[in-house]
């Protein structure tokens, strides 16, 4: 389970990817999810066929959503952000993942987040 700091370290992540309202939203969003523990597993039951910048394919990384173009499963994004890391650092690790592949990825799953608790209430 994902402690505070490693919330903390997500808000500095979110927080220098030119911060806006949306930004603030997306940011307490992953911060709540990351107390719980719950994002990974979350992560991986969204559905992702509509994101663009991502893409399945049977026996490529054992059928994982991966970022399109790379073996970079979605997953690992979330790992690393949970565990502490900065978005710099996500992108200097797997330099073949884009800043734009990993905001797009981090709205989709905010989106899918916030639909599904819309339907919830």
């Amino acid at each position: 389970m994902s402690s505070l700091t490693g919330g903390s370290h997500i808000s500095d992540s979110l927080a220098s990817m030119h911060s806006s309202g949306l930004e603030v939203q997306r940011l307490i969003l992953v911060q709540c999810l990351l107390i719980f523990g719950f994002l990974v597993s979350l992560v991986v039951m969204l559905d992702w066929s509509s994101c663009t910048v991502v893409e399945r394919t049977p026996g490529k990384v054992s059928g994982a959503w991966v970022f399109r173009g790379t073996r970079v499963p979605v997953t690992a994004l979330f790992e690393n952000l949970e565990d502490g890391a900065r978005i710099d650092e996500f992108l200097a690790w797997f330099p073949g993942v884009s800043r734009q592949q990993a905001e797009s990825v981090l709205e989709h799953a905010q989106r899918s987040l916030l639909s599904s608790d819309s339907r919830l209430q």
